[in-house]
């Protein structure tokens, strides 16, 4: 560590904000760990003085033709389409009339 003994047996309070997603997402990994929120600071903090930089961001997966498709095919829903010309938006109200009536 970078700072004086005396100096680490003293304490302040640090606050941040974050979206609430992100401290969720954060405070369960952090729960699988075994660890807490004040050791997750205190050691960004030690990474930090001793690196002079932030931890390096995950880099980007390059992106291809076949990853997107994969991805494309992952989140599409195959949603039934009447021959007819219909407006799209009385098929939604449908689907989300069907939905609610099923959770009664």
């Amino acid at each position: 560590m970078l700072y004086s003994k005396e100096a680490a047996m003293q304490s302040t309070l640090v606050s941040a904000r974050v979206p609430v997603a992100r401290k969720e997402a954060a405070q369960s990994a952090l729960q699988q760990l075994g660890l807490s929120t004040t050791e997750l600071i205190n050691s960004a903090f030690d990474y930090l003085i001793e690196n002079r930089s932030l931890p390096t961001e995950a880099k980007p997966v390059p992106r291809t033709s076949e990853g997107f498709n994969s991805l494309l095919a992952e989140c599409t829903l195959a949603v039934p389409w009447p021959e007819e010309d219909v407006d799209y938006r009385d098929t939604v109200r449908k689907g989300k009339q069907e939905r609610y009536e099923s959770l009664a």
